[in-house]
């Protein structure tokens, strides 16, 4: 038993209208550790102004300590790999945790290194199956590597599978989902209308917002006593209000804004069927959430999270398309209340037995009960002058900048200040 409170530091990357699983993660998280006796700390790179940044500032709202390195930053740290992984041991070492979790970030992952070395476990949290991920397989899982994490968590079965292979260091990974609460009480749901429901990022990148828009215009029109509602924000929101007022025009399809993820399952309570026709996914939080309070899941068939929640006939209905299966899925429903009742009570069942927040804590600790009995003894987190990183991934070119020589730095420096004098 330990003597003294565990204290947990977690680090991720935030900005502007951040927005998604690994951020509503957090919101959701450290809440719940908190309410065990965690000490939690937080630390974001923002790819905007402090001020801008969405998880930071709701996390501060929250009571929650908060250290952001804002985009631009006019402090010693700049906008590179090697500045923000100074900037993340510096933190440590001015308040080290027990325990310190990378939160899909690459900079967190890499100051692992420093970190793990000063006897602190290294937690990384895999949410997707995005190709853009597969930097954590390819860096931070390999035998005889000084990047290799204590442990990785993978919210999906999927996910363990799929990295399982590449885990040549035999480090543990652990499947715990990013969980939902779960309401102590539901009131009973009349379903005269229908009310269907889609809530997330407006995009098209594996959401595919458009084709669901059309398939709720389509399936609304087509099936009597049924209404649709979308909620969220993103880069496809015009494209959203556009098919709905040319394909949903004098139907009840209605966009609804943004809401904020602690207030998603009030607007979810009076709906009765929670859609994703998503071209893949990791477990998705909204899918939890909407279970939880009794909505019936209607997704599209994908390898990916999905098959994890929805067992088809009995927590759900798995569609094969966007177009003529969904909608009789959605017919069925309409015209069957004892098949929608059955499937609503086993879904929020299921989710209740394995992926209620006390659940999805319970797992957490244990694992860092597991890593703190195996940890050396706690040393001071050594912040080297030069960092030795591995070359660029391939897959990581997009986000990994790395700190300019100082040849290039002046030369990027000269053609700025000629730049200016062409303005002048």
């Amino acid at each position: 038993m330990r003597k003294s409170k565990l204290k947990i530091t977690i680090c991720s990357h935030d900005g502007k209208n951040y927005f998604g699983g690994p951020y509503e993660w957090i919101k959701r998280f450290a809440p719940a550790l908190k309410q065990t006796g965690v000490e939690v700390s937080l630390l974001f790179f923002s790819d905007h102004h402090a001020k801008e940044s969405s998880t930071c500032l709701y996390m501060q709202e929250q009571g929650f300590h908060c250290e952001v390195l804002p985009h631009h930053s006019f402090s010693q740290y700049k906008d590179n790999t090697e500045d923000r992984i100074k900037w993340c041991l510096k933190q440590i070492r001015k308040n080290p945790p027990d325990i310190f979790i990378a939160n899909a970030s690459l900079p967190a992952l890499f100051a692992g290194k420093w970190i793990k070395a000063a006897g602190i476990p290294v937690i990384g949290v895999l949410h997707t199956d995005d190709e853009r991920y597969h930097w954590l397989q390819e860096e931070f899982l390999k035998t005889s590597n000084d990047f290799t994490l204590s442990a990785l968590v993978c919210v999906s079965e999927l996910l363990k599978d799929k990295v399982t292979p590449l885990n040549t260091s035999n480090i543990p990974i652990e499947i715990i989902s990013c969980g939902t609460p779960v309401p102590y009480y539901l009131k009973p749901k009349c379903l005269s209308p229908l009310k269907l429901v889609y809530a997330g990022k407006l995009t098209e990148e594996a959401k595919q917002i458009s084709l669901l828009t059309k398939a709720f215009c389509r399936v609304v029109r087509d099936v009597k006593g049924v209404e649709a509602y979308i909620y969220g924000d993103g880069p496809a929101k015009e494209k959203v209000l556009a098919i709905i007022e040319e394909e949903g025009k004098g139907l009840p399809v209605y966009y609804k804004g943004f809401v904020p993820s602690a207030d998603i399952q009030l607007q979810l309570t009076d709906k009765h069927i929670i859609v994703l026709l998503s071209d893949y996914e990791g477990l998705p939080i909204i899918l939890m959430e909407a279970m939880a309070c009794g909505l019936v899941p209607v997704c599209l068939s994908i390898r990916s999270g999905i098959p994890e929640l929805i067992k088809d006939g009995e927590t759900g209905l798995l569609v094969l398309d966007r177009d003529e299966d969904f909608t009789s899925a959605i017919e069925r429903l309409a015209e069957h209340a004892v098949l929608f009742n059955a499937l609503s009570i086993n879904a929020r069942h299921f989710v209740t037995q394995n992926h209620s927040m006390t659940v999805v804590v319970d797992k957490w600790l244990n694992l860092c009960e597991q890593l703190l009995n195996t940890s050396s003894a706690k040393k001071n987190v050594v912040i080297p002058y030069k960092l030795d990183l591995p070359p660029v991934n391939h897959w990581l070119k997009g986000i990994d900048q790395r700190k300019p020589s100082v040849i290039k730095y002046i030369t990027r420096q000269l053609v700025r200040f000629k730049n200016l004098l062409n303005r002048l």
